[in-house]
Order: C-alpha cells, then sequence, then structure tokens
C-alpha cells in the first residue's frame, strides 16, 4: 500500500534518521517505516502544513510523542540545511542515516527546457544531496559515526525524452553515490542508491503516457508501492546492509536498463 509504513524487525533501535521530502510518497513511508522499526526520525518538506502534520500524528501513534521532527526546508540552499541538522543535533545529539529523497520534475524536451526550469530541478534532485550530504558527513567524521546515506534514484537516470533536467540531476546522484562511498568508506560510512522504477506518486502523476506503459511492462508487471522502494532503503540503513556499499538497488520490478523510446 502506498503511503503506508513497510513491516520488518526492530532492527533501526536508536537510530536517527534525516529523510528529505518526507512528507508524501515514498518519504511518508520512509518516515513510517524507520519509526516502525524504533529509530527518531526528523524529516523536512516544503511546509510543515497539513501533509507533514498527518505524517507527525501518524508517526507518534506507531512510535510515541517526540519520535518525530519535521521542518520546512528547501535542500538546495545551505542554510535550511544547516538549520535542519543543526535542529535534528539539538533535539537528539547525533545522526546516523541520512535518505536524500527530496525532488522535483519539470521537464520538456531539450529545446522547450527553460533554463530557469533546467536548475530548479538540479537545485532540488542533485545540488540537495550534495549539500545534505557534505554537511551530514562532517558529523559522520566529527562525532566517529559509521553513519549511511542511501539516495533514491530513478530508472530515468540513463536518459529518456521529455526528462531532461529530471535524468540529467538522477544521473549525477548516481555518480555522488558511488563518489562518496569510495571516499569514505575506510572510515565505516556507506553510501548506496536505491533506483525506484513506476510508483503512484504525485511526481509520477504527470508522467508521459508511454513511460508509463513501458515501465509497467516490468517483469511483475505492475506498479512499485512506496512501502517496497522504503523496505529497500531502510534494508540498507540497518545492520543487515552493513556489508553493502557504494551499491545501487534496484526497486524497479525488474527494468534496470530502461528503453523509453518506444
Amino acid at each position: 500500500m502506498n503511503g503506508g509504513a513497510p513491516t520488518g524487525p526492530r532492527d533501526l533501535d536508536g537510530k536517527v534518521i534525516v529523510v528529505t521530502g518526507g512528507s508524501r510518497g515514498i518519504g511518508r513511508s520512509l518516515v513510517l517505516g524507520a519509526v516502525a522499526r524504533g529509530a527518531r526520525v526528523a524529516f523536512c518538506a516544503r511546509s510543515t502544513g497539513e501533509a507533514a502534520q498527518e505524517v507527525r500524528a501518524e508517526a507518534e501513534r506507531l512510535g510515541g510523542a517526540g519520535c518525530v521532527l519535521p521542518m520546512a526546508a528547501d535542500v538546495s540552499r545551505g542554510a535550511d540545511v544547516d538549520a535542519l541538522v543543526d535542529a535534528t543535533l539539538e533535539a537528539w545529539g547525533t545522526i546516523d542515516v541520512l535518505v536524500n529523497n527530496a525532488a522535483i520534475d519539470k521537464d520538456a524536451l531539450l529545446l522547450q527546457m527553460p533554463v530557469a526550469e533546467f536548475a530548479a530541478v538540479l537545485a532540488i534532485n542533485l545540488t540537495g544531496p550534495f549539500l545534505m550530504s557534505r554537511r551530514v558527513l562532517r558529523e559522520f567524521l566529527h562525532r566517529d559515526t559509521r553513519g549511511v546515506i542511501v539516495n533514491i534514484g530513478s530508472i530515468f537516470d540513463r536518459g529518456a525524452p521529455s526528462q531532461t533536467a529530471y535524468s540529467t540531476s538522477k544521473g549525477g546522484l548516481r555518480g555522488l553515490t558511488r563518489a562518496i562511498a569510495e571516499e569514505y568508506g575506510a572510515s565505516g560510512i556507506r553510501a548506496n542508491l536505491v533506483v525506484s522504477g513506476f510508483v503512484e506518486t504525485a511526481l509520477s502523476q504527470h508522467m508521459p503516457a508511454q513511460f508509463r506503459k513501458a515501465v509497467l511492462c516490468n517483469p511483475l508487471s505492475r506498479a512499485g508501492s512506496t512501502t517496497e522502494v522504503a523496505s529497500a532503503v531502510l534494508f540498507l540503513a540497518g545492520g543487515a546492509g552493513r556489508a553493502m556499499n557504494g551499491a545501487t538497488v534496484y526497486a524497479s520490478g525488474g527494468i534496470v536498463d530502461a528503453n523509453f523510446s518506444g
């Protein structure tokens, strides 16, 4: 079910997790799933309005009062990133896991793509994870935390028509993930990528018909759910995934190298 909490062992007891884009879709399932497994979660959204408060209420039903910290933040702004991390540290004293989930899509054919819209997509989808990862990595190293970063990728990351900016941003995120894994693995810090296939979310509602048809032709012959993607992320965040670094995990129904031209 989309929007619910993934079930699983309480293997995140006492962990502090930061989730960007946590009020809807995959982010919502991540927050609820992490709390259900014993974690405390700080999450950001564009605002702390109704959607964020609904997530907070459901999370506290699962994990008790004070298990979540919702904040308004634009991850493309360094000041907002610092405020989110500082508030998390003030509340709980540490950060164990960062999940870079926030994303937007304003795509069009290349010649029809305004420069400002291209830049806006990259700002949230790629600069945001860079800024968040850089700040949290500093905390990992300063506190000698064997922390985990999980980035949410997409099967569109190798390019697709009418997805100029989104594909570019997600392709860059794949490279960023690998760079972090290579640079900081020796410090016990892990970075992995979860590649999502077609999931019914607000972001996917504007997907062109040919893409929707292509991704639904995966070997499972169905769309994925937000809870299924979240379960893959939480596996990597927990102890069962401690040997995985620089890995790409496909939660895409079997699509690995997609062709959207048909």
